[in-house]
């Protein structure tokens, strides 16, 4: 994949960093309805843009501090489980073709 080819993909990624920064944790959850397994599998598979966002604004936090405890850290730890096989998956079968 030539680098004129990775330009073209520049504008949509910036979309969808964008429209994915908005689902970030920030401890909004209602103290009655604590976040659970599917906020936590959706917090852990935005981890990665939420760390980086995290370091610019003080607004955004990694981790739901109001949580269900278990649920939510079994569905976060497993997103990020999940992200790891992914990219590590795509790297061993396009190691060649980069």
């Amino acid at each position: 994949m030539g680098v004129s080819k990775l330009k073209s993909y520049i504008p949509a990624l910036c979309v969808a960093a964008l429209f994915l920064s908005s689902c970030v944790p920030a401890g909004s959850a209602a103290p009655e309805a604590p976040a659970g397994f599917w906020e936590g599998l959706f917090h852990g598979a935005l981890a990665p843009l939420t760390l980086i966002l995290g370091l610019l604004f003080k607004s955004i936090v990694m981790y739901e501090p109001n949580n269900s405890g278990g649920g939510y850290n079994f569905g976060f730890v497993a997103a990020l489980c999940a992200e790891i096989l992914i990219v590590k998956y795509l790297l061993a079968n396009h190691r060649g073709k980069l």
